[in-house]
């Protein structure tokens, strides 16, 4: 049995989404039995305390390398640190899906300033032709794409 650890980056307006993630592997777990994806998570997979003064991302850098699948999910913002976990995956990861949930409606200048640089970024990702990305509008629609993506690329491994 080939073990796939997968990586979920995505910042804290996306809890619903992350939520969902286990669910879906769980159900992918029991139709690919010659594999065994399993999430990778800073929440269980790092101690937590002080890490000789390093930032705490540091410390997910390694999970991030040792992961065969990197998954990104953006909605209102686009995070300091789930934009460094995108550049690092293209150096070292070989599968990335990005994907991007849909119906944000800024508020106030903070968030119009936060959702500008999603949009900035996904356009950059479309202009430059690197990868594909997809929408969502919900969780059920975040379900049945990464449920797909990840079917499609199980069958060819």
């Amino acid at each position: 049995m080939k073990a796939l650890k997968i990586f979920l980056a995505s910042s804290g307006d996306l809890s619903a989404e992350t939520k969902e993630f286990d669910s879906i592997l769980n159900s992918i777990n029991k139709i690919y039995q010659n594999l065994s994806p399993e999430p990778v998570k800073w929440e269980t997979d790092i101690p937590s305390g002080s890490y000789n003064k390093k930032r705490v991302q540091d410390e997910l850098h390694p999970l991030l390398n040792e992961s065969d699948i990197v998954i990104l999910v953006f909605y209102s913002k686009l995070g300091k640190f789930t934009l460094e976990e995108y550049e690092l995956a293209k150096r070292e990861v070989t599968k990335i899906f990005v994907y991007f949930k849909t119906g944000f409606s800024p508020g106030n200048k903070e968030e119009v300033k936060n959702y500008f640089k999603v949009i900035e970024f996904k356009t950059k990702i479309e202009r430059k032709n690197e990868l594909l990305f997809k929408e969502f509008e919900n969780v059920s629609q975040f379900r049945n794409i990464v449920t797909t993506d990840l079917n499609l690329y199980f069958s060819t491994i």
